[in-house]
């Protein structure tokens, strides 16, 4: 766009006394606006005012003389210009009158194909998108438009002319999770931005956004560019402090971020306009409720279990009667709960809240009442009226409809009562007769988890594995009768008597591995597996047996010298223990306890693993409060907690895996050690 200005007659002669020094009619005068730019197509927007082309006629005696412009960028090497026969519209010019051009007025002097490059080429600009930077001489002639004569000065501008380079971001990374620790401020860096003009003395400012992301699927680009700010600062420095306490920001809530860097000077533009790119976190994880709570009573006892959330540090549980309005609250570290000696015939409800990242004040919604039933007491049942009852199977009552005998029956059928409340597990098997059977078998109290050893006779089943008749008694004691609608009391004893008895560490039998068994472990299906470890590292899993209670007293060895054993009880631990204990869960503990009389000086820390499942817990000094919650070991060594699922691995780190220290359970078996991680297993 051209502006004319006309000059009344005493101004003329001010403007002709002050271009005296110039020999042409007209005089040219270009002038550059910061910022400075490399990219040609800047110059010819429309409106742009970075290059503007000032020219004055001297010679009042011109009249509607079309001109054009000859434009030179020169820089070290480089020359770029408009060659004389360049095709555009002539500008027409009265004497006494002064034209303003720019903007889309030199668009066709900036048309990269009317310019002639020198020692810079077209393709790599093209390529580029930009001049090299350097110290850059801009000259403007004004032209005759029929003959090229040059008809003004060679009017000259200079600059330094460079583009910034946009912040590069350091910290948090994109996807972190944020604000775990309460009261701590939220800490953004990036790394400086380069100028690259040593014309501009006054430096870099940064504005430092934030924006809520409050829909999922939406790309932080186009929240950026449609939503507003949620918080925005400017700074000189290359970090930022944001306090979410202050600006009330939401658990659970991504946000997006980003960093633009600007010249305080003005001289110098940017890549990409000096945004940086865009960066998403999440402000702590929204604490969500605990899932799948159940209950489940054993005896006068009552236990709840629930899935935990991925930033559950604890739960806040109360458990309460509705008969009587009586409540109690308490808090737990596990996600579990078990609770003792409660009141028969009584109805117990307790529900669960989650305490997230160690935050009492970040909590979920409690979960609904769970409901806790324990039955009515019974009375013990009398043995002496039936001396030969031993392993009771609630067989009274109920009626069978398939009476088809089996003629097969093996050792490892499960055989159960006809309500299918009860299993047994058959172990020997001798005929009798005609689908009649004796030997002996396993009686599962599932409640109680207890395997009794029984012998049975005239034992007959049906196809379905029911069973239609048997006598049998307990191996252990036959005057004993087992029920298992007995009182928690009666069968812990039973329990109790029955591991007295079958203490034992005499080995039966050896099985031999051939490669090195770094663990070994019975899983949720009784099946004994072997953890080894191959030459390149990969970790193979080899089954020994798919019955542990086929392996009773057992010895287990590895090609070094690795041995374990499998108990009479189908369980697996280390020979010391083994020859200590007899797998005796009572002389266990008491072995445990001695152990802890004797620790060593060696001290290592657990932290969790950045590749764990579940919940850890250690004490801390921030913890001080709860001090009492972290029971400590004799030489002042506080342990850890660590949730791990039933019969599945899980990762915790240890601060001290040095050659020598060896890391067991208190059955005796080692973790997996990978690194500094230490792979551990639920029972």
């Amino acid at each position: 766009m051209r502006k004319a200005l006309f000059i009344l007659s005493f101004i003329v002669f001010a403007v002709s006394g002050a271009f005296a020094q110039s020999s042409y009619p007209i005089y040219v005068a270009p002038t550059l606006t910061a910022p400075y730019s490399l990219k040609l197509s800047d110059y010819c927007k429309f409106g742009s005012q970075q290059l503007m082309v000032n020219i004055v006629v001297n010679d009042l005696n011109v009249s509607n003389l079309p001109v054009k412009l000859h434009i030179k960028f020169e820089t070290v090497g480089i020359t770029i210009e408009t060659p004389p026969t360049i095709n555009t519209t002539p500008i027409y010019l009265d004497g006494g009158a002064a034209s303003l051009l720019f903007g889309d007025d030199l668009k066709d002097y900036f048309n990269i194909d009317n310019l002639i490059f020198k020692g810079y080429s077209k393709e790599a600009y093209r390529r580029t998108g930009q001049l090299p930077e350097g110290f850059y001489k801009i000259t403007v002639e004004v032209l005759h438009f029929q003959t090229n004569r040059l008809i003004s000065n060679a009017g000259t501008v200079t600059a330094w002319i460079a583009v910034g380079k946009p912040p590069v971001l350091k910290l948090p990374e994109n996807g972190k999770e944020m604000g775990e620790f309460k009261g701590m401020p939220i800490v953004f860096s990036w790394y400086a931005s380069k100028l690259g003009n040593p014309m501009s003395a006054a430096g870099v400012q940064y504005k430092f956004e934030m924006w809520e992301m409050r829909i999922d699927g939406i790309s932080p680009y186009t929240i950026a560019a449609s939503v507003p700010v949620f918080y925005e600062e400017t700074t000189t420095n290359t970090m930022a402090t944001v306090f979410p306490a202050s600006l009330l920001m939401e658990p659970g809530m991504k946000y997006a971020w980003r960093v633009t860097a600007t010249d305080v000077s003005g001289m110098v533009p940017f890549e990409q306009d000096g945004h940086s790119e865009i960066r998403v976190f999440t402000y702590k994880s929204k604490c969500n409720p605990i899932t799948n709570l159940k209950a489940a009573t054993h005896g006068r006892n009552g236990s709840f279990s629930w899935e935990p959330g991925k930033n559950h540090s604890s739960y806040n549980v109360e458990l309460k009667k509705p008969a009587t309005g009586w409540l109690s609250a308490s808090e737990t570290f596990d996600s579990k709960a078990e609770f003792f000696d409660l009141d028969f015939a009584t109805t117990y409800e307790m529900r669960v809240q989650a305490v997230c990242d160690n935050d009492p004040e970040s909590v979920s919604d409690f979960s609904e009442w769970q409901k806790l039933e324990i039955p009515a007491q019974r009375t013990k049942p009398d043995s002496t009226s039936c001396p030969t009852c031993g392993c009771g199977d609630n067989m009274d009552g109920g009626t069978i409809e398939n009476l088809e005998v089996r003629r097969d029956l093996k050792p490892g059928d499960t055989l159960s009562n006809r309500f299918g409340t009860t299993r047994f597990i058959v172990k020997s098997v001798e005929s009798q007769g005609d689908g009649v059977y004796k030997g002996h078998f396993l009686f599962w109290a599932e409640l109680w988890k207890l395997k009794f050893v029984c012998e049975y006779w005239d034992l007959s089943v049906n196809t379905d594995n029911v069973i239609l008749n048997m006598d049998y008694q307990s191996v252990y004691n036959p005057q004993f009768l087992v029920d298992v609608d007995a009182t928690a009391a009666y069968l812990d004893s039973l329990a109790g008597a029955i591991n007295e008895l079958t203490v034992s560490t005499t080995i039966k039998d050896t099985v031999k591995v051939t490669e090195t068994i770094t663990s070994i472990y019975v899983n949720a299906g009784d099946s004994v597996i072997a953890v080894t470890i191959g030459a390149d590292g990969t970790v193979h899993e080899v089954v020994i047996n798919n019955d542990a209670g086929d392996l009773g007293q057992t010895l287990i060895t590895g090609p070094n010298g690795e041995e374990f054993v499998v108990t009479r009880d189908g369980d697996v631990m280390g020979v010391d223990e083994y020859k200590h204990t007899g797998g005796n869960d009572r002389k266990m503990d008491d072995y445990n306890k001695d152990k802890e009389t004797h620790l060593s000086a060696t001290q290592v820390a657990f932290t969790a693993s950045p590749n764990q499942k579940y919940g850890f817990d250690g004490y801390s000094d921030e913890k001080q409060a709860l001090k009492g919650s972290y029971p400590a070991l004799q030489n002042g060594y506080i342990p850890t907690y660590k949730s791990i699922a039933s019969f599945a691995p899980d990762k915790v780190e240890a601060s001290n895996t040095e050659a020598g220290i060896s890391f067991r359970d208190e059955m005796g078996i080692p973790a997996i050690k990978t690194g500094t991680d230490l792979t551990i297993r639920g029972g």
